[in-house]
């Protein structure tokens, strides 16, 4: 029974300190968006390419996520801006800190013609 105990105890202290050693593998990605004016831009996606893990910048613009080591391809996309893509490789423990600047996305339409018909009824009795 003392044996039983004892094994049990050590396969629990080994399974949780698996973990430990999981998370101290992961790399981190931190930093600030701004729009082409300096302002935070809030709420912008930050989104890790071909994962599921993203998140959003805060009220002051920064973000901060936790990812795998390795090549790690950035994508951040805010409504009325340019997409902006990049790409670098993080060391396991590693935590790099970027700022990116958001350009707005401008649109040329074609021009066109409004016309205002009226449609006329008429009451036959």
């Amino acid at each position: 029974m003392q044996r039983a105990r004892f094994l049990f105890f050590v396969v629990f202290v080994l399974l949780s300190a698996i973990p430990i050693a999981l998370y101290a593998q992961a790399a981190g990605v931190k930093g600030w968006v701004t729009r082409d004016n300096g302002k935070p831009a809030e709420l912008v996606n930050v989104q890790v390419v071909g994962t599921k893990s993203g998140t959003s910048t805060d009220a002051k613009g920064a973000f901060y996520l936790k990812v795998a080591p390795g090549k790690i391809h950035l994508a951040l996309s805010y409504i009325g801006y340019l997409r902006v893509d990049t790409s670098f490789f993080l060391q396991p423990g590693q935590t790099v800190s970027l700022h990116f600047k958001l350009k707005k996305l401008t649109t040329n339409l074609p021009g066109f013609e409004v016309r205002d018909e009226q449609l006329r009824t008429e009451n036959i009795i």
